[in-house]
């Protein structure tokens, strides 16, 4: 028996109802949040509260924002679900009628959560380029926001050519990020990342490795990652150490493994 939370209420997944006019549904009006649990701990909890706060103020988004009752609400839904390591899905949508423009910016809270493993592991994925798609550079391009259509397309051209990942690019062509994830790279011994003003996702994971690495923000050109030594994918779930790129092979996971490493320590 599956539990889901909405508004704070949980309930059974099968007694879920929402109206078929719901605004995440119709027009993608709202965001997401992925958050790990390892233990009955929330990892990394405050950044995630951080990016929880900007993304509801930056959608004009009207919600009863308080820090104790959405942790208590995770909790007590993974309990229900008798797990204690979860993958716990957070979704905002603006719940009101109206087409466009809205009759109000409440805000309704969708919780769901599913088992996960209690620490991070290393994983390997191979990743190659999605060019279909440019990503703008604008106030909304660093939100999880509930429309994904270039990233469900970055990932279905990906695995249609037997890759893992796609490396995704901004209108001016600078690599941003991947499907799921956040880039960083190792070049002549240094650490970078795409910078935040480039376009790419606010990611959590990538807070917290700016936080406690030497990591210099950049703009990134392909030619940088096709000469890298490693490249490493994070986000809120997972390490992944790239083992190949439009078919040239990296064979290098120093820093996916002190990225781990660290990661392991703070849980």
């Amino acid at each position: 028996m599956q539990y889901i939370s909405l508004n704070y209420k949980i309930s059974e997944t099968k007694d879920l109802k929402l109206s078929f006019e719901n605004r995440g549904f119709l027009f993608g009006d709202g965001f997401f949040e992925t958050i790990k649990v390892i233990n009955n701990k929330i990892f990394n909890f405050k950044m995630h509260l951080k990016r929880i706060k900007k993304s509801l103020n930056l959608l004009c988004l009207d919600f009863d924002y308080c820090e104790e009752k959405i942790k208590n609400n995770i909790l007590s839904l993974i309990k229900k679900n008798k797990i204690t390591s979860a993958t716990v899905k957070l979704v905002f949508f603006r719940s009101s009628e109206g087409r466009y423009f809205p009759k109000t910016n409440n805000c309704s809270i969708l919780v769901s959560c599913k088992n996960n493993k209690p620490n991070f592991r290393l994983s390997d994925v191979r990743i190659n380029t999605f060019d279909d798609i440019k990503k703008s550079i604008n106030f909304l391009s660093s939100l999880k926001s509930l429309n994904s259509l270039t990233y469900v397309l970055s990932a279905i051209s990906a695995k249609n050519q037997g890759y893992d990942e796609a490396v995704i690019f901004n209108e001016k062509n600078f690599a941003i990020e991947t499907t799921s994830s956040n880039l960083f790279f190792v070049l002549n011994n240094k650490l970078f990342t795409p910078h935040i003003n480039q376009g790419c996702v606010e990611g959590t994971m990538r807070e917290l490795i700016i936080s406690n690495f030497n990591v210099k923000e950049i703009k990134v050109k392909m030619d940088d990652l096709i000469n890298s030594q490693e490249i490493i994918l994070t986000n809120s779930l997972s390490i992944k150490s790239v083992s190949e790129l439009n078919g040239i092979p990296l064979n290098n996971s120093q820093y996916a493994n002190r990225f781990l490493e660290k990661v392991n320590q703070l849980i």
